[in-house]
């Protein structure tokens, strides 16, 4: 209500979205309130709060939220400065932020899930693809599973052998034919694999996209295979791309 469409970023650009979260509330039960408990909870411990009832929506808007538009973070920030990069990555592009509606009656937001173990049934769910049994206990792993997760990131793992130590490091050689050293666990658990972001702020993901079906399996979520930008992060974070 106090927000537009417009305020915030529409693009997933350098996460995933956790499928699996009702693991988390299986194991330590943290979701314990609703939002409108939530809520009440803030009004019963800070009273003053109860008071923004009282003002109209559009007041906050105006005198709360505007002038955080002005800040260098913010999507408004971006368009007024011709901040393209930035725009591309988390809207598309300039006209898609431009054609972005103005009301939330006009724009998709998901319901809300209350059943988090009746979500993990939906068949419409894409999944990340590892290139190997996730599922697999650590003393069980082959150097197979190694080699399939390389391969999986376009890559290849260039030790010949394993003894079943998820610590110890192996020889791995990246989709760009850089090599480099790595613990198993670090690949397949951690879920790393090197990239040139390690070497310098470099946002590669349209082309590694392309050759790694584990990044393209989470990059894909709002990106298309059509796409071809990089995008450089230097002097201050100042964004270029090509």
């Amino acid at each position: 209500q106090f927000f537009t469409p417009k305020d915030n970023i529409i693009r997933n650009f350098h996460g995933g979205w956790y499928f699996d979260g009702y693991v988390l509330e299986d194991l330590f039960h943290y979701q314990e309130d609703n939002l409108d408990e939530y809520w009440q909870k803030v009004g019963k411990a800070n009273p003053y709060v109860k008071l923004g009832r009282l003002v109209p929506k559009s007041w906050i808007r105006a005198f709360a939220l505007k002038p955080l538009m002005k800040d260098s973070n913010a999507p408004a920030y971006w368009y007024a400065h011709e901040d393209w990069p930035r725009i591309t990555a988390f809207f598309g592009s300039k006209e898609a932020y431009e054609k972005l509606p103005t009301t939330w009656d006009d724009f998709y937001v998901f319901e809300e899930d209350k059943d988090f173990k009746q979500r993990r049934k939906n068949e419409s769910a894409s999944f990340v693809d590892y290139g190997f049994d996730f599922d697999k206990k650590d003393e069980d792993i082959t150097i197979e599973d190694l080699r399939n997760v390389a391969i999986a990131h376009g890559g290849k793992l260039l030790s010949s052998s394993f003894d079943g130590d998820m610590k110890k490091p192996l020889e791995w050689e990246d989709q760009d034919g850089f090599a480099f050293s790595a613990r198993p666990y670090t690949i397949l658990r951690a879920g790393h694999w090197h990239q040139p972001l390690y070497e310098s702020y470099v946002w590669d993901y349209d082309r590694l996209s392309k050759k790694d079906k584990i990044m393209a399996s989470i990059h894909y979520d709002t990106f298309s295979k059509e796409e071809n930008h990089r995008y450089y992060f230097e002097d201050g974070f100042v964004a270029r791309m090509d």
